[in-house]
């Protein structure tokens, strides 16, 4: 009875193992481009979203909604005022989103709206590349952590780039850290398109 068991057992892996080899072996059809998203559509996904996610996120390094939504409501002529709109009514998530537009939309106008986040106790979900979690919101508004041993962008103004802080204040290296506050996320968003 034992060496049946065993017998049936070593048919499944093998059938297991030779359905594994011929799905890996298919050709995988190519990703089709996001289509674009209406204005409307775009604020209904900052309104909404329960994720803070990076411009690319998942093991394939795929735009994420919120970043092509971002990329939308940004280039509108009235992108303040949704982001205004959206810091009264959207998710936490969304609510973070909307002070990255601020921050270039409208400078001082996020300077007065930053204040509360920069204390706040609430968490998101967050997704930065394939690895998912919770934070703090303050945590994203600004990043005090003396742990990482990166720096954290801290960028003069919305006009400024990340690539002219790299060369001015952080030496030239690659590496450093994003926060709200500094301008990071701000400015890694504003730097997208659409999402075609």
């Amino acid at each position: 009875m034992a060496s049946k068991g065993r017998a049936t057992m070593g048919v499944t892996l093998a059938v297991i193992t030779a359905l594994a080899a011929v799905s890996s072996a298919r050709p995988r059809p190519p990703k089709e481009p996001s289509a674009a998203l209406t204005r409307e559509a775009a604020i209904q996904v900052l309104e909404t979203t329960d994720t803070f996610a990076g411009v690319s996120i998942g093991y394939g390094g795929e735009r994420s909604k919120e970043s092509c939504a971002f990329a939308v409501v940004s280039r509108e002529r009235d992108a303040a005022e949704i982001f205004r709109s959206l810091l009264g009514k959207a998710s936490m998530a969304g609510q973070l989103y909307a002070l990255c537009g601020l921050y270039s939309t409208d400078p001082d106008g996020f300077k007065e709206a930053v204040e509360p986040y920069r204390r706040s106790t609430d968490e998101v979900k967050t997704m930065f590349g394939c690895i998912g979690g919770r934070q703090k919101a303050s945590g994203l508004v600004e990043n005090t952590s003396p742990n990482t041993g990166l720096r954290t962008v801290r960028l003069l103004s919305p006009k400024e780039t990340l690539e002219g802080w790299i060369k001015r204040d952080n030496g030239g290296k690659r590496s450093f850290m994003l926060d709200i506050y500094g301008g990071g996320y701000p400015t890694e968003f504003r730097g997208q398109d659409r999402c075609r």
